[in-house]
Parts: C-alpha cells; sequence; structure tokens
C-alpha cells in the first residue's frame, strides 16, 4: 500500500515538473527551423559561387547552381522575389524539382504555410533586393537569395537573406558577404 501511495505522488510530481517544463521545450524547437534555412542558404551561396567560377556569372535558377533540398524543408526558398517555384507536397512523393525554377517551396507535408502565403508575407523592401544584378564581366555583378518561413505559427515570417554584398541584419549588425542574416525575427513578436 505505501509502494503504491509513494508511486503516486512520484507520478504527480513527475505530472507537475512536466507541465511547468513542456512550455519551455516546446518554445525552444523553432532554433533547429531556423538552422535549416541557414544552412541551406550558405548552400545556395556555395552554388553561385562554383558557377560564377565556371561559367564567369550568377543564375537565378535553381538547376544552374545545384540547389535541390532534400525533403521535408518548412521554408520557402527565392533565388527571385518572383517566378516560378518547385513545388514539394506530401514529402515530395512522385514529384521531382522542376530545375528551370526560381525557388523551392515548403514541404507541405511539414508545414501548414505554403509558398503563396509565404510569398505574401514577404516585405517588398526585402523583395526587391532578390535576384542577380551587374556586369559579371566587369567585375560588378552580384546576387541576393532569401528564405521564408513560419517557424511559431504566428502572422510574422521568419525573413534570412544571403548575399555578395555586406548586409544589415534586423538587429542593425553588419553582415559579411556569403553569411545568412536575419531580416525579419518571427520569434520577436
Amino acid at each position: 500500500m505505501r509502494v503504491l501511495a509513494a508511486g503516486l505522488v512520484v507520478t504527480a510530481g513527475l505530472c507537475l515538473v512536466s507541465a511547468l517544463v513542456m512550455p519551455r521545450v516546446v518554445h525552444m524547437h523553432p532554433e533547429p527551423r531556423e538552422r535549416e534555412c541557414r544552412v541551406l542558404l550558405r548552400g545556395v551561396y556555395s552554388g553561385q559561387q562554383a558557377l560564377r567560377a565556371d561559367r564567369g556569372r550568377y543564375s537565378t535558377r535553381i538547376g544552374d547552381i545545384g540547389f535541390q533540398p532534400e525533403y521535408g524543408n518548412r521554408y520557402l526558398y527565392l533565388l527571385t522575389p518572383d517566378g516560378r517555384i518547385a513545388e514539394r507536397r506530401d514529402g515530395g512523393a512522385a514529384l521531382g524539382l522542376d530545375l528551370g525554377a526560381n525557388g523551392v517551396g515548403p514541404d507541405t507535408s511539414r508545414t501548414q504555410e505554403t509558398t503563396a502565403t509565404l510569398r505574401a508575407k514577404l516585405p517588398a523592401s526585402i523583395a526587391a533586393e532578390l535576384g542577380t544584378y551587374g556586369d559579371c564581366d566587369a567585375g560588378t555583378c552580384g546576387f541576393t537569395a532569401a528564405c521564408v518561413g513560419n517557424v511559431d505559427g504566428d502572422e510574422t515570417p521568419d525573413v534570412w537573406t544571403v548575399s555578395t554584398e555586406e548586409t544589415v541584419d534586423v538587429d542593425g549588425v553588419r553582415v559579411a558577404p556569403g553569411q545568412p542574416a536575419r531580416r525579419v525575427n518571427d520569434r520577436a513578436d
């Protein structure tokens, strides 16, 4: 009988601890999702640099830079603010990526956000920066790419960019070329 009572006390204690700790653990979840974005933007930058070294130019097509994220991506990746997006639905079952596309949509089996809703949430000032520009023969070309996601389910998107130019992040910190810069902080609200 005493063992049963002690077991009930321990169980009640664990339930109380779980009730206090779980909200904090759940709130911490966005960090791995943000890491996905930063890692893949570095891949976009590397692909663009390899293309520039090989062919003397940058591109707005995912196939030209070899950008093919694995299934399960939660972010929309954009090489231009508009243009075709390679869509991913239900884990990408039987869907190949359109290598002529200008971006990759989120895998809707992993997120409720769609390409259309994430594009609509991208601030116009950041959208205006996306794409390629300049004259590579003259050494004055560059590019900016972005990822847009919603890591906490509210209306504010999480937006990161990578560029050949120095960028200023959401906190006013200068970010070196090739390094992802957080431009809109989804978790700040």
